[in-house]
């Protein structure tokens, strides 16, 4: 069996859902989750950047949960959406979870799983790579995924998945 150099990589061959928006991102927020993590996607995708040539995104941002969302500092944040805009957006942003012990909420994890099966990219920061890794998104598959967590917890994630995690001076690559 031959490699071809000039096909695509497996990734770029995905396809959106027909319902699905590449332009649309989510972002999937939890209560007790560090407003740093948090703040990081809304503002990248959240500013018209259009003048800077950026493309325009549309951001939603989406409670994972039923109510108030609350910072590690105490904030109280309120998202116009739930669990439903995942199902349009083409890039699913996972910042934070609250505990590296804790699973995150079952409906949040099926939203998950549908959105990555209907061709979305999705992207856990920090500690949301332990939302990805308990929805099974990071376990092997037809393509190699990869996680990224703080450096604190590569030996954290290996539990709660069977990607590789490695840790470098700032991060876990799994």
């Amino acid at each position: 069996m031959s490699h071809d150099s000039t096909a695509a990589p497996e990734a770029a061959a995905r396809k959106l859902s027909g319902r699905r928006r590449k332009e649309i991102v989510a972002v999937l927020l939890f209560s007790g989750g560090p407003i740093f993590e948090s703040s990081i996607p809304l503002s990248v995708f959240g500013i018209d950047r259009q003048d800077a040539g950026v493309p325009r995104y549309r951001l939603l941002v989406s409670a994972g949960e039923d109510g108030p969302l609350r910072t590690t500092g105490g904030l109280e944040l309120t998202a116009p959406h739930g669990l439903e805009a995942i199902s349009r957006a083409g890039t699913v942003v996972v910042p934070a979870w609250r505990s590296i012990t804790s699973p995150p909420p079952a409906d949040a994890l099926d939203a998950l799983r549908r959105a990555h099966e209907e061709g979305a990219r999705i992207v856990g920061l920090c500690t949301g790579a332990f939302v990805l890794a308990a929805a099974g998104l990071l376990d092997g598959g037809p393509r190699r995924h990869t996680g990224c967590t703080h450096r604190r917890w590569p030996s954290a994630i290996r539990r709660c998945t069977s990607i590789r995690a490695s840790c470098s001076s700032t991060t876990a690559m799994c």
